[in-house]
């Protein structure tokens, strides 16, 4: 049995996408520490919400290097708080000049249908024409469940936007 240590390692080689392998996406394993944390602490104070943070690094082409994360701030109407979110992405690009916003995290076993205007959103502020998403499945963080799988808990979903009559259209891969 791999150690939990070693998984994280061969995580960050490449994470593994099921339908959307054009996709080359690094996850540098701070990025997984930041979101399991973010979630540790959320369940510690009793809170229901999911979490909610961006994805920061590089990007040449389709192969994604994710180095770093940040919690967002989610107002009480389920909004992100956008001039916090410019403040600290604005002081990451300022010591990292060559990353940018690549996407957004949270937690659930896949994109939930409010996570499209989320998607929309982090698009029209980052400037990002396709931002992805990476989410942790928090049932499979219980001590039992998780010395029982060799995976990690997390999945990367690409989206692909639709245009036709009506809103945009997301769907997910």
């Amino acid at each position: 049995s791999l150690s939990y240590h070693t998984r994280l390692a061969q995580f960050f080689c490449l994470v593994g996408m099921g339908d959307t392998a054009a996709l080359d996406v690094h996850l540098h394993p701070l990025v997984l520490i930041n979101i399991s944390d973010h979630v540790v602490r959320f369940r510690t104070l009793g809170s229901s919400r999911r979490v909610l943070g961006a994805l920061i690094g590089a990007q040449e082409g389709r192969r994604i290097d994710v180095h770093n994360s940040f919690e967002l701030v989610v107002t009480d109407d389920e909004a992100i708080d956008l001039e916090f979110f410019q403040q600290r992405l604005g002081q990451y690009l300022e010591v990292f000049p060559k990353y940018e916003a690549l996407g957004w995290y949270s937690t659930g076993t896949g994109p939930q249908e409010s996570d499209k205007a989320l998607h929309k959103k982090i698009q029209e502020v980052t400037a990002n024409d396709n931002p992805f998403c990476v989410l942790l499945d928090p049932s499979k963080l219980v001590a039992t469940s998780a010395s029982d799988s060799e995976a990690l808990p997390v999945k990367v979903f690409d989206s692909t936007a639709r245009v036709g009559q009506g809103p945009l259209q997301i769907e997910w891969k």
